[in-house]
């Protein structure tokens, strides 16, 4: 199965049937992602937490400076 992360400021809610539901940003939880995707920037992301867990990471916002294979931006 994919798992699909993204980094936003949504709070919990339903959708046109679709739930969002606010997770505990965890190695745990990033790692068990397929894609992460930052589509805002916010002080409580820490890049370098996000980019040394996750598989594969894409960054609408610029929000990590560093470079890695497993980084894509916008």
């Amino acid at each position: 199965s994919s798992a699909f992360l993204c980094l936003t400021r949504v709070q919990d809610k339903t959708h046109k049937k679709v739930s969002l539901n606010s997770i505990e940003l965890t190695s745990k939880t990033l790692s068990e992602a397929d894609i992460v995707v930052i589509t805002t920037n916010h002080k409580d992301y820490v890049a370098d937490f996000i980019l040394k867990h996750a598989n594969l990471v894409v960054d609408l916002k610029n929000v990590i400076d560093s470079k890695s294979e497993k980084l894509y931006k916008l």
